[in-house]
């Protein structure tokens, strides 16, 4: 009986029946694309791309999200980068990476992306000053056969599926995903992608 219902209580299950129907997209999402990983389905189109430009291009589609919680973002990025990958595959892994530590990162917290290089690979890191993981939990966190999912600082819901995912691309990409963390102490999340075929 929405009748009954003050503006504010209508606006409120609004919302929150919005962010349930998102983060079941997104699940239902993450799991099509591991389903089609898995059966080696998924279009895998490799070339050079700047990398510098896709970072930029997913923390623009993300501003959203890091100003509804007051997060400073920085970039410490060369100008460009050139490496070889398929660019919806690795920018499903930035975003999914800036998303995770917006998650877990408190309000007026710090996101720092960086990106270096050597010769044969490039390194992509992000960085929180967030609630970190526990040593236990990271043992998990890229394994399919434990699930884990955790509450973000906001009570953000999560699938548990996002850093299995990147993991099958990076593997895909012959690259490698690790993380660093401490509970309490924020986490830095990196992968690699090659400069070349």
């Amino acid at each position: 009986d929405d009748d009954e219902l003050t503006l504010e209580e209508r606006l409120n299950f609004e919302s929150k029946l919005y962010n349930e129907l998102k983060n079941q997209f997104n699940l239902l999402d993450s799991l099509l694309l591991w389903s089609r990983a898995q059966r080696g389905v998924i279009d895998f189109k490799p070339e050079k791309n700047n990398l510098i430009s896709d970072i930029e291009e997913s923390v623009a589609l993300l501003n959203p999200t890091i100003n509804k919680k007051n997060l400073n973002l920085k970039t410490e990025l060369p100008p460009s980068l050139f490496a070889y990958y398929d660019r919806n595959m690795i920018s499903t892994v930035i975003r999914n990476l800036i998303s995770n530590a917006a998650k877990f990162t408190k309000q007026h917290g710090e996101i720092i992306i960086t990106a270096t290089s050597n010769d044969n690979e490039v390194i992509c890191s992000v960085k929180d000053n967030g609630i970190g993981i526990s040593e236990e939990n990271i043992k998990n966190l890229f394994r399919i056969d434990v699930q884990h999912s955790s509450r973000g600082t906001d009570d953000e819901s999560g699938s548990g599926f996002g850093l299995i995912i990147c993991s099958e691309l990076i593997e895909k990409h012959r690259g490698r995903i690790w993380v660093e963390s401490k509970l309490g102490s924020g986490s830095v999340f990196s992968f690699t992608i090659p400069i070349n075929k």
